[in-house]
């Protein structure tokens, strides 16, 4: 059964223990720390990996254009434009960073 805690910084924890597996994931809202849990829950009862996650959160916008044409790129569906657009932003957004 999961375990939903609300934190000092008001967010909330989602904690799992099933079958000697623990997983634990924190949250800005309640309802995303239920979601996560009740399918974190569900996977490890059909003796499946905790944790989905293939790549880790994305951090800079960099990190989600690299997120976002890997997600294209498993579809087969990325468009020329799209390629040269995603690669050209980052670059820029970060040389116009101070």
């Amino acid at each position: 059964m999961p375990t939903l805690k609300q934190l000092p910084s008001g967010n909330w924890r989602a904690q799992v223990h099933l079958k000697g597996v623990c997983a634990s994931k924190t949250f800005r809202r309640h309802k995303h720390a239920r979601e996560w849990a009740l399918a974190t829950d569900r996977r490890i009862d059909l003796g499946e990996p905790a944790s989905r996650s293939k790549v880790k959160d994305p951090t800079t916008f960099g990190d989600l254009t690299d997120l976002h044409v890997t997600d294209m790129k498993e579809v087969l569906q990325i468009p020329r434009r799209s390629n040269r657009l995603l690669k050209y932003w980052p670059t820029e957004v970060a040389a116009s960073c101070p």
